[in-house]
């Protein structure tokens, strides 16, 4: 493969010790890289073995953390580990990261679910099975019937919007249960806030609602998913990645050939194309990052597309107490929290947890995220005890453990993944549009990849490497 296009090199006139002119020769400046990747989680990871593996070996990762995985963190344990980030592969047909972990014998056979066990209300009530049955039915057939709008000209103001309107209908044909069937519905809108990571269904997208292309199956890694981090990493020699350096700042320019990287620790680099993996909000939160702006096509998406949080609450007990395959939280509808325990509402409920019989784990969305990121883990388990305590009406052990996760108060990070947002209809705008390479002449100077620059597979990691091979690739394609 041909470097010479697009690639910044210097020519000087070698001079001898006497003082004489040498030959003439090509210097590399300092820190310089053909390619440069900004970020070591799926995505940098992703493009940096698809460039690599074609030949394109002066490259570099810069990674902000101390640690390779990006939004995948596996804590070990003293009998085995949690995955405080990413927890599964979702989906076993025609995804990359399914075929390289299965390549490397890292699956579990067991496969996990959401949302099982007992439907229990704050009063104590535990609802029938056969009444949670015809609700989640109801519900997946309405949400269902929103993938049609992905090719219509018309379509609802959001999924929350639809939603309410279609179950509207559906308990105006009802005969019983009314009452308990908003409560169930009010449960799934909770978990609809976790799954899409928002703060609100109003916020997400109907047209574009069946725009992504994932399966059902929630695959576990035997041994964690920092397992299949490490294969990946391992693919690549160790020079390449540097770890602890955070970048400040990009600056590029029409009327310059190169891109000049700014690090917090004062290191600058310089490099001919920058693979930027960042998540979504964080470019949502960094506004001078770029230097200039970016295209306002670019910058219009990165305002226009959705990004929130949700989190994991891990309480890790000495002695299993419970017998029940798990506890989804069910709330009557006049009853109010206040204060510090207001975010408990907002927990869908507390699912085993793979390989951990004394885990149970806690999924909180919505609103409840940023108020449970500030508290202590303390108190945390002290809420969720008194929680389990009532609604079970019997005696629930303190835990000799708690840990939660802290995304959007990461600087890193700032949340958990993308969603499609009514403005990105308004605009036209989304992945694709984020995923357009910034030109410089004919250079493809930036180009931003992650989870929320796939179009069919946003919000989930193989989605991500996906991005982060399709712009390696862009790269690869204008070397040739």
């Amino acid at each position: 493969m041909s470097t010479a296009k697009g690639t910044r090199f210097e020519r000087f006139k070698e001079v001898s010790v006497d003082g004489n002119v040498g030959n003439e020769m090509w210097k590399l400046p300092v820190n310089y890289y053909q390619v440069i990747i900004i970020g070591a989680g799926m995505a940098g990871i992703g493009a940096a073995l698809r460039l690599y593996e074609n030949g394109c070996k002066n490259i570099k990762i810069l990674e902000a953390k101390k640690e390779a995985g990006g939004r995948i963190k596996t804590i070990p344990l003293q009998n085995g580990f949690i995955d405080i980030g990413a927890q599964w592969i979702h989906g076993t047909d025609n995804n990359c990261l399914y075929r390289i972990a299965k390549e490397h014998n890292l699956l579990s056979d067991e496969m996990s679910e959401e949302g099982c066990g007992l439907y229990i209300r704050d009063d104590g009530f535990v609802f029938d099975s056969a009444l949670v049955d015809e609700v989640n039915f109801e519900l997946g057939k309405i949400i269902l019937e929103c993938e049609k709008f992905i090719d219509e000209s018309t379509f609802p103001i959001s999924v929350g919007n639809f939603l309410e309107d279609k179950f509207e209908t559906y308990i105006e044909r009802s005969k019983s249960d009314v009452e308990m069937k908003k409560e169930l519905f009010d449960w799934h809108i909770k978990f609809l806030l976790v799954d899409n990571s928002c703060s609100s269904l109003e916020y997400v997208s109907a047209k574009e609602w069946g725009r992504y292309n994932g399966g059902p199956e929630h695959v576990n890694l035997k041994n964690g998913y920092k397992s299949l981090v490490d294969v990946l990493i391992s693919m690549l020699p160790n020079k390449v990645l540097k770890y602890s350096s955070p970048v400040s700042r990009i600056c590029w320019s029409n009327n310059k050939n190169c891109v000049r990287l700014y690090c917090v620790n004062g290191e600058e680099y310089d490099c001919d194309h920058v693979i930027v993996t960042v998540s979504l909000g964080v470019l949502k939160d960094s506004p001078n990052f770029f230097q200039p702006n970016l295209p306002n096509k670019m910058r219009e998406t990165i305002h226009s597309m959705g990004f929130y949080g949700i989190a994991k609450i891990f309480l890790i007990y000495d002695v299993k107490w419970w017998n029940a395959n798990g506890f989804q939280l069910v709330w009557r509808r006049k009853r109010k929290l206040y204060g510090s325990k207001k975010w408990l509402r907002y927990i869908t409920g507390f699912d085993l947890v793979y390989n951990q019989p004394n885990i149970l784990l806690g999924w909180v969305g919505g609103e409840g995220v940023p108020a449970m990121e500030r508290l202590t883990e303390t108190d945390i388990g002290l809420h969720c005890t008194e929680l389990l305590t009532r609604i079970l009406n019997s005696t629930v052990p303190n835990p000799s453990k708690v840990i939660r996760t802290k995304w959007m108060c990461s600087p890193w990070v700032r949340g958990g993944y993308c969603h499609i947002t009514p403005q990105c209809d308004k605009t036209n705008t989304g992945p694709l549009t984020l995923s357009e390479p910034v030109f410089v002449g004919d250079v493809p100077r930036i180009l931003l990849a992650g989870e929320a620059c796939n179009s069919k597979h946003f919000s989930t990691t193989h989605g991500a490497f996906e991005s982060g091979q399709m712009q390696a690739q862009r790269v690869l394609d204008y070397l040739k």
